[in-house]
């Protein structure tokens, strides 16, 4: 995309040849499609696979040369062996596949063999994505609350809201496995902004019934500041809850910030304005430079 499409070909064409060079002698090179390529090793089972995969990986660990620079192209594989992961050209391909999907989740530059324990784990993730979707609808979320404790007096002074799902299928589905693939898939944009509305109607019916709670916190997602209408769902949900900004605080990641600076500030001022408390949550688990909070 950087180089245009005759800088991207070319490139295609320099990637076949360092491909080919790295299995020369034991297997067979051909462009399967886009960026794809299918290698077909000929005998020597997954012990040569693996090596030749390896040996792959080493190769395009090298810069690539275009026009005076240099680009760094990374490489992922899939490893699927005949007859022990399909006996058809399909079943080979999709075996192969499910590996090199596995291989770019774990951080691309890297290689996967097949194998049965990871077609069940595929199922499995495709099994959630498909009952996350209707979560919402079905209404198998809800939310429980962390309280926070004033140790000198033993009040309580806030609270702060964390989803939790029950499936009929999967049962209970920690936060840990399910919102990685929210985010993933989009979900998340959907059930984080039924987390702010829900969380704000339970603040007021707290306060309501004589509990007073300063506020309640929300974890927000990259995905839901960059949304351009985030402010506007925050800003109806206190109002129909009749709460004030202050009663709400949004807990963003310090890699919401640095990553996508200039989309996620115009939200993040945009909600200041509203009186929300903004505040950065696990931080020291990515960047850590007092310099980039600033």
């Amino acid at each position: 995309d950087l180089l245009g499409h005759q800088g991207g070909d070319r490139r295609l064409r320099q990637a076949g040849e360092r491909l080919c060079e790295a299995v020369e002698g034991h297997a067979k090179v051909a462009r399967f499609g886009a960026d794809e390529f299918l290698i077909l090793v000929h005998g020597g089972g997954k012990p040569l696979a693996c090596r030749l995969a390896e040996t792959i990986t080493q190769a395009f660990a090298r810069p690539f040369a275009y026009e005076s620079e240099e680009f760094t192209v990374t490489s992922s594989l899939g490893l699927a062996s005949f007859p022990d992961d399909g006996t058809t050209v399909q079943q080979l391909l999709q075996s192969a596949d499910v590996a090199l999907h596995e291989a770019k989740r774990r951080g691309r530059n890297a290689w996967q063999a097949f194998d049965p324990g990871l077609a069940e784990k595929v199922s499995h993730r495709l099994l959630m994505e498909t009952q996350l979707r209707r979560a919402l609808e079905n209404h198998e979320l809800s939310l429980v609350y962390q309280p926070q404790v004033e140790l000198s007096s033993g009040r309580l002074r806030s609270v702060e809201a964390l989803l939790r799902w029950k499936n009929r299928l999967l049962g209970e589905v920690s936060p840990a496995d399910f919102v990685p693939q929210a985010e993933t898939t989009g979900d998340i944009v959907r059930i984080g902004n039924w987390v702010v509305r829900e969380a704000c109607q339970q603040l007021s019916r707290w306060r309501r019934d004589g509990l007073h709670v300063e506020r309640v916190a929300v974890n927000v997602s990259v995905r839901q500041l960059l949304n351009e209408d985030f402010d506007t769902i925050v800003g109806a949900a206190l109002d129909e809850a009749g709460l004030p900004g202050s009663a709400l605080e949004v807990e963003i990641t310090e890699r919401v910030v640095i990553d996508e600076a200039p989309e996620a500030l115009r939200t993040l001022r945009a909600l200041k304005a509203r009186g929300v408390v903004i505040t950065i949550d696990d931080f020291g688990e990515g960047y850590s430079a007092l310099s980039y909070l600033r």
